[in-house]
């Protein structure tokens, strides 16, 4: 799995099965999207729907994440 330039969500997608499929991340872990470029064309309430639909996050300037 390789490729250039900035992620988005069908690779967050693809990258997130693919720690399942070898057993680094299972169904109970949390993934969050970030980094995105600013144009995208995306807003946030967009890109929070896209990508709920695969139960990941989207981050947000000023997010924090507690463990």
């Amino acid at each position: 799995m390789s490729y250039k330039g900035h992620m988005n969500f069908e690779r967050d997608f693809a990258f997130g099965d693919k720690l399942k499929e070898i057993g680094i991340a299972t169904n109970e872990t949390i993934f969050c999207c970030n980094h995105f470029s600013h144009n995208g064309k995306v807003t946030y309430d967009d890109g929070a729907r896209i990508a709920g639909e695969r139960n990941y996050l989207v981050s947000y300037d000023g997010m924090e994440v507690e463990f």
